[in-house]
């Protein structure tokens, strides 16, 4: 039997230097591995020699003078594999850091079997990736494509007689969302390839949406109550609570126009987007479209008069003095408006005041005695 004799070195080559810089240089975040590949016994370079690495990175080759070198690698652990038909692969673990270059030299002794050598295997398990638990009759393959097999029943499986090279392994199972995940062959080694698969999300998809917004005073900025709402195209109509707000419930995707309106209020509208599955959001501030009217009647003398007949021009009611002499008239039309004051023994007398939405006009009228 041949004694089989196997050198590895690897070392660490860092490099530091100092230059000094107008302005701050951002520390390097990734490192680098590299090496020389030559051969047991005659200390030949071996060109076209396969670099692997676990966790992976780049795969590449030897070149002409043995030489290798892997760029941008993260900084962490890594499994430096060389692997060349006719030769024995060897393995070597090694940590990389950031800015700096880790060199991994191989000598490789020619195999005894090409046979041993030429494939790898996949090797792992799928689980739920809830509960954990193990996944059987998971169907896997490979792209590019190998065999089909299942997950047993402890959710575990192998892909045996694998050629060197990287894999794109698909886990399916229904019910579940499928996913893959990419693997490197070796030859000669196990490459563990552990999946989780997500329930697959059966809930139908909303047809629907919603449409919900509140309505306040844009004078006092206080909530209008019992406002009317509609939509157009015609859905249904709904009122404010007492809070403001209104919600319509299951519109169908599109665009409306929402319209409020509420006695003793300018009418507004609006341009809303219904979208399947959301709430769509609209507010309103409604003008109020009268005044109000408050005041006092006095003789001669500055003392109130009770019992006063008041009626307006635009007519609104008739309303009478208390003991103070004062009246209130609400929901008064905005614009010019004529207040009459009359009793029996006193000069009727008029005067017009101007009002303006959601406001108070305050008057004073003086009777004179007959």
């Amino acid at each position: 039997m041949k004694k089989v004799v196997i050198f590895l070195f690897v070392s660490l080559l860092y490099f530091t230097g100092c230059k000094k810089e107008d302005t701050p240089v951002e520390p390097p975040t990734h490192g680098g591995i590299s090496g020389l590949i030559t051969e047991f016994g005659t200390d030949a370079a071996l060109k076209s020699v396969n670099i692997y690495t676990n966790p992976s990175t780049s795969h590449v080759t030897t070149d002409s003078l043995g030489a290798y070198k892997i760029n941008n690698v993260e900084p962490g652990v890594y499994n430096v594999t060389a692997f060349k038909r006719d030769y024995d692969s060897l393995t070597v673990g090694v940590t990389v850091i950031a800015g700096q270059n880790t060199v991994a030299d191989f000598i490789l002794q020619k195999s005894d079997s090409l046979a041993n050598t030429r494939f790898g295997k996949i090797s792992g398990t799928v689980q739920d990736a809830d509960s954990g638990n193990p996944l059987t009759n998971v169907n896997l393959y490979t792209i590019p494509p190998s065999i089909i097999i299942t997950t047993a029943s402890s959710g575990e499986f192998i892909f045996d007689n694998m050629e060197a090279g990287t894999y794109q392994l698909i886990a399916k199972k229904s019910g579940y969302d499928s996913a893959h995940v990419s693997v490197t062959v070796i030859a000669g080694l196990t490459s563990s390839a552990n999946i989780l698969l997500s329930k697959a999300d059966t809930t139908t998809p909303p047809t629907t949406g919603n449409l919900t917004g509140k309505v306040i005073d844009g004078v006092t900025g206080l909530a209008v109550v019992n406002a009317e709402v509609s939509t157009a195209p015609s859905t249904t109509v709904v009122f404010t609570d007492e809070t403001g707000y209104y919600n319509f419930s299951n519109l169908q995707p599109g665009s409306y126009t929402v319209s409020i309106s509420k006695n003793y209020y300018s009418s507004t509208s609006s341009s809303v987007t219904i979208t399947a599955g959301l709430t769509t959001t609209a507010d309103f501030s409604l003008t109020p479209a009268v005044g109000k009217i408050q005041g006092k009647i006095i003789d001669s003398t500055g003392t109130a008069i009770p019992d006063v007949v008041i009626t307006t021009s635009p007519e609104t009611g008739s309303f009478i003095t208390d003991n103070n002499g004062e009246f209130t008239i609400e929901n008064v039309p905005v614009g010019s408006v004529t207040v009459s004051a009359e009793k029996i023994g006193f000069v009727t007398k008029s005067v017009s005041v101007s009002v303006n939405p959601g406001e108070t006009v305050m008057v004073v009228i003086m009777l004179a005695n007959n």
